[in-house]
């Protein structure tokens, strides 16, 4: 994948790019997804997405208890993905969501990387994936009532499931395996810091500006590091599910936490591939040889 663009590395220009007004998001294209549009057509639909993050927030009892048996459910041997991290992800994707995500909606929203393909023109396999889960969120009810326009309406559910259910499946993954490997409990907003499992976001100058030093042209695109500091963006794109999120990891972490044994090992550790997301494929802990 050949991406032509500036890579912002250190945190004030990182910082300065998520705020600047000069950086549109939308990659070029006439586009309904949440995170591509800019404005008030963004504040309109943030306030939509942030009504259905509100069920979830503060965890209700039900999905902290439904996370918690998830985890004491682990066998001797299990994988930090497929058992810990996915189902999890998903029992707090459903809460936000209003609705049960069968095992093929949840692979689907694994290949569609909430189409940031669209940044380098590509599409493909995301495409298809993206259009099954936005003809499945329809069918299912999601947005039923709510000021959006019908594109809107297909296209919202898929980006804010992708965003509850890849961003946490990769973090709780990845810091399952902090936990088991250096054997010790550490402050999830920590972690978050230093795991920051979307690695990075697009914006593209409508003018020439300088961020925090940093000269971009009008036309340019810039790739914003989130890992430098900033793992839950700022500015008018800043997550509004970030409360969930660490509140889930929390609960998760903990109940991991308890069920470890010094005996316990890690092995067939496969990191992804993907250039913006950093996540595990597997990691299986076994208290065996």
């Amino acid at each position: 994948m050949a991406h032509d663009h500036k890579v912002l590395s250190t945190r004030a220009a990182c910082l300065a790019a998520l705020r600047s007004p000069a950086l549109t998001s939308n990659p070029g294209s006439d586009q309904a997804n949440l995170l591509f549009l800019d404005g008030q057509a963004h504040a309109r639909l943030r306030t939509v997405v942030w009504r259905m993050i509100a069920r979830a927030e503060p965890l209700p009892d039900a999905v902290r208890e439904r996370v918690e048996a998830i985890v004491r459910g682990l066998g001797d041997e299990f994988d930090l993905v497929a058992d810990f991290a996915r189902p999890i992800a998903a029992a707090v994707a459903e809460a936000v969501l209003g609705v049960e995500l069968p095992p093929r909606v949840l692979a689907d929203l694994e290949a569609v990387t909430a189409n940031l393909d669209a940044w380098f023109g590509e599409g493909g396999a995301a495409d298809t994936a993206a259009l099954r889960l936005a003809m499945f969120f329809a069918r299912a009810g999601v947005l039923p009532e709510a000021a959006v326009t019908e594109e809107e309406r297909l296209v919202t559910p898929v980006v804010l499931a992708h965003a509850a259910v890849e961003n946490s499946r990769n973090f709780l993954a990845l810091a399952g395996l902090r936990l088991v490997t250096e054997r010790r409990t550490r402050d999830v907003r920590e972690l978050v810091n230093e795991i920051t499992p979307a690695r990075l976001v697009y914006r593209r100058a409508t003018e020439d500006v300088t961020l925090a030093g940093h000269a971009v042209r009008a036309g340019e695109t810039v790739a914003i590091r989130l890992d430098a500091g900033l793992p839950f963006g700022s500015g008018p794109h800043a997550c509004p599910g970030s409360g969930v999120a660490l509140a889930e990891a929390e609960v998760a972490l903990r109940a991991l936490a308890r069920v470890l044994r010094p005996e316990h090992r890690v092995r067939n550790v496969l990191f992804g591939s993907h250039p913006v997301f950093y996540s595990l494929e597997s990691a299986v802990v076994t208290s065996g040889d």
